[in-house]
């Protein structure tokens, strides 16, 4: 959670539909799967698409 900046709670808060032990699953298999989920966020940032495709004719 430290990503998004809110604790469990305030993300149960937020999303009432979810309880504690979803939010604690999510958070077990995002550092079981931190390096390959990183990549996944930073591949979609707009600044991410932006460098790759310059230069690119249909960016043009």
């Amino acid at each position: 959670m430290e990503r998004a900046g809110h604790s469990v709670d305030e993300m149960i808060t937020m999303y009432p539909h979810i309880t504690h032990a979803q939010v604690y699953d999510a958070l077990s298999y995002y550092y079981d799967h931190k390096k390959e989920i990183d990549k996944i966020i930073h591949e979609n940032k707009e600044e991410y698409w932006k460098e790759k495709t310059k230069g690119e004719n249909w960016r043009r």
